[in-house]
């Protein structure tokens, strides 16, 4: 038997947060599927396509269990988002000493190879951009 009904408000089941969007994807049953059992969901995205999709129930949260999960990942999040921020802002702080250092001698910091190290732990960290080398 399952927890879900034709005209049940649903959300598309999500385990992590996207710092850019909100990925609730909220929608109603309009139907279910009986050769497999799945649900037919009308989305709300109005982009989405197909709209409605299917989706099996494991794929599927109430509107309350999204909420609620929502809630504790975006706590989550924004633990471990503060705890990052205060190890970049020491690594800022540390660029701006060497850049000061570089200045003091007439030098550009890109000039230096002393970069080396900070574009190494950048690429390893799947920063990738070929603006740091111009």
């Amino acid at each position: 038997m399952s927890k879900f009904n034709v005209g049940d408000r649903v959300c598309r089941k999500f385990t992590q947060l996207n710092q850019y969007e909100d990925d609730r994807e909220y929608g109603s049953i309009v139907g279910t599927n009986a050769q497999n059992g799945k649900f037919f969901v009308q989305s709300e995205w109005s982009w989405r396509s197909p709209n409605p999709f299917e989706v099996a129930e494991d794929g599927l949260l109430t509107e309350e269990e999204a909420d609620t999960l929502y809630n504790k990942l975006e706590a989550e999040f924004k633990k471990v988002a503060d705890q990052v921020s205060a190890h970049i802002k020491v690594a800022a702080e540390a660029l701006e000493k060497a850049n000061a250092v570089a200045d003091a001698a007439n030098y550009n910091l890109t000039e230096l190879d002393a970069s080396a190290p900070l574009m190494r732990a950048m690429r390893n960290c799947g920063w990738n951009t070929s603006s740091l080398s111009c």
